[in-house]
């Protein structure tokens, strides 16, 4: 026999869509539809229970809004007989939680304290679900260290936090594969980081990260979803982990190149072709385009400005807005006709820039961290939620040689 599980993270309720929500009013409430289709999934699938690995919410603040459409969706399952469980994580705290909200029976939000819930069939246990909340948005505390195989049954934890020091995320609840392999469990529904990972536990366990239910931004590209586990009842193998999705607005990130005698107008149409392109291959989702200006060529010479790029942009965002598609924004990393090789080979100062397009992203960090104008920059842009300098250091960099090497050569 098995015992089928829905394991999802990460639902950060009523999160805005970054740089479309103005353009396209609908994908305002993506990740609220992708709840939605999670639990569709769990419906259909039958599964015993669904774990929710922490941050439904995207704000200390829950909306009233993000709140309803939780418990509507919970008292959904609790109708269809699927049990629920949930730990809350560092965007959820329960020191956050305002109260006012009635959850079914059927669902378990695990405490700050480590507890097991045994699920029972016919009378006997059927399988354990482990868990512990985040008091408070910071902890730093190894929460994997509290958990530990209670009886014979299949068991399950359910914990929101870092495994390996993943970068990208704060190091909340860190723990290693070792830890998590010393209590003993046959799954560990984890939550936190957004792209779906996986590992094998000795003695045939898992661990997994289902990654988030719905990208927010260019960085979070490709299918998002939720986690089918099936576990066996008598332990004798290992479980099957297989991957749903359950977006409702998929992220790219396309490449327009200036090179070749591209023309501006040739640009937008490249753009539609490949919006057209996308939504033949998933019609029934939306979609959001990231478009980076690629290559060397003379156009690029009519796009070094902010202002005309952002024109360039705009005509891309119209075309592609009568389709349903939005665009995020467009990134220039194109470049003027430049001979880099010349440049390398032929030393002096152009060739000690040229040594920057080589650079690795351990360089760039380096020389970030060596100027303290930048960091103060980054600072600053960092408080009014403007990540660009810090997401796109190695294009900036790139951009900059580029433009230093045609400076030179046009004075030399």
């Amino acid at each position: 026999m098995t015992i089928r599980l829905l394991h999802a993270a990460d639902l950060h309720l009523d999160a805005p869509l970054s740089g479309v929500s103005s353009q396209q009013r609908h994908f305002a409430d993506a990740t609220l539809r992708a709840f939605t289709k999670i639990v569709d999934t769990a419906i259909e699938h039958r599964v015993d229970a669904v774990l929710l690995a922490g941050d439904l919410y995207e704000k200390r603040d829950q909306s009233v809004r993000s709140r309803l459409h939780c418990v509507a969706q919970i008292q959904r399952l609790h109708a269809a007989k699927i049990r629920s469980f949930i730990v809350r994580g560092n965007h959820d705290p329960l020191s956050a939680d305002p109260g006012g909200l009635s959850l079914p029976e059927s669902c378990t939000v695990f405490d700050s304290q480590w507890s097991e819930v045994p699920v029972l069939k016919n009378g006997a246990v059927h399988f354990r679900v482990q868990g512990i909340s985040f008091g408070d948005s910071a902890v730093h505390e190894n929460l994997s260290r509290r958990f530990s195989r209670q009886g014979p049954e299949p068991t399950v934890g359910l914990l929101h936090c870092n495994v390996t020091g993943t970068t990208g995320h704060a190091n909340y609840a860190p723990c290693s594969v070792e830890d998590l392999n010393a209590a003993g469990l046959n799954y560990w529904a984890l939550g936190h980081v957004h792209n779906r990972e996986q590992f094998q536990l000795t003695g045939g366990g898992i661990a997994a990260y289902p990654g988030n239910s719905q990208g927010r931004h260019a960085k979070e590209t490709g299918p998002r979803g939720c986690l089918l586990i099936d576990l066996d009842e008598s332990g004798a193998s290992a479980p099957r982990v297989r991957f749903v999705a359950c977006d409702v607005v998929r992220w790219h990130v396309s490449e327009l190149d200036v090179g070749q005698g591209q023309t501006l107008d040739g640009l937008v149409d490249d753009a539609v072709q490949q919006g057209r392109a996308l939504q033949a291959q998933a019609p029934e989702l939306g979609h959001a385009i990231r478009f980076r200006l690629i290559g060397r060529g003379a156009l690029h010479a009519q796009l070094v400005k902010a202002s005309e790029r952002e024109q360039l942009e705009q005509a891309i965002v119209q075309r592609l807005g009568t389709l349903g598609i939005a665009v995020d924004r467009l990134v220039d990393e194109s470049s003027a006709l430049v001979d880099v090789d010349a440049a390398a080979q032929g030393g002096g100062l152009p060739a000690l820039v040229a040594q920057w397009l080589e650079a690795t992203p351990a360089e760039v960090e380096a020389l970030w961290n060596d100027a303290a104008e930048l960091r103060a920059l980054d600072a600053r842009l960092g408080t009014l939620g403007v990540r660009q300098l810090a997401d796109d250091r190695m294009a900036l960099v790139h951009q900059a040689a580029l433009l230093a090497i045609a400076e030179l050569a046009e004075r030399s």
